[in-house]
């Protein structure tokens, strides 16, 4: 609702993460709802690909100073970012008061735990993962029930953590659809996803004139006009 009314400029970065952003959020949500049967995994999937393109950059700050860069430390950087434009904690608000049980159930699934997985793997040797899980579950869980809403940026990169394992599980072919072997998983992230990404999704509309940085593969202007006359030129179903 808030992009229907917001004005479309086709030349602004932020304008295109918005259009890229809500519509794989439309259609995580036509999973999540759908009639016959709800299908987690495709919404888990869908909604991934929206908080990507409300996040993601073209050429991230870290990396593009010559730093190591990681996936988590894009999200927390841009966390941060959402968090201090969010001056009516409504995304704390979700994080502690609607979601605290299907956050603390993904932040404490050892399978969700990159970790787990790298030790399963041969890349650690020992338990010593086992300490730095429960280490991190403890704080997360200690943040959680203090019910701080300054906390949220300390809990949001264990999050997307989580997230992260799934959402590798799923896209490079690490599970069956509809599976039951990671059934709970895939549930509970489908839920917590469908609180948290609509409400970062709203915070960057509220703060349109906030700099987000650039794209992945951004059209420029000309060749946005160029595909919207293509469109027009094609026939359409019937043969036109």
């Amino acid at each position: 609702r808030r992009l229907e009314i917001w004005p479309r400029r086709v030349e602004d970065s932020i304008a295109l993460r918005m259009r890229r952003a809500t519509s794989w959020l439309q259609r995580a949500e036509l999973a999540m709802d759908a009639m016959e049967v709800e299908d987690y995994d495709a919404a888990c999937i869908f909604y991934w690909i929206a908080l990507n393109a409300a996040y993601a950059q073209d050429i991230p700050l870290g990396l593009a100073r010559g730093r190591n860069w990681t996936e988590t430390d894009e999200f927390k950087a841009f966390a941060d970012k959402v968090v201090a434009r969010d001056t009516g904690n409504s995304l704390a608000k979700l994080v502690f008061d609607v979601s605290r049980e299907a956050i603390l159930r993904l932040t404490e699934d050892v399978y969700l735990y990159k970790g787990y997985w790298l030790a399963r793997n041969g890349v650690y040797s020992g338990q010593g993962w086992r300490g730095r899980f429960d280490k991190e579950c403890i704080s997360a869980r200690q943040h959680l029930m203090r019910g701080d809403y300054r906390l949220v940026r300390e809990i949001l990169p264990v999050i997307f953590d989580r997230l992260y394992v799934l959402r590798n599980q799923l896209v490079h072919g690490g599970a069956t659809w509809r599976s039951s072997v990671n059934r709970i998983q895939i549930e509970t992230g489908a839920t917590v996803l469908a609180t948290i990404v609509p409400s970062i999704i709203s915070i960057m509309l509220e703060n349109s004139s906030e700099d987000w940085g650039p794209c992945f593969y951004e059209p420029t202007l000309s060749e946005q006009s160029a595909a919207v006359q293509r469109a027009m030129d094609l026939p359409d179903h019937t043969g036109r």
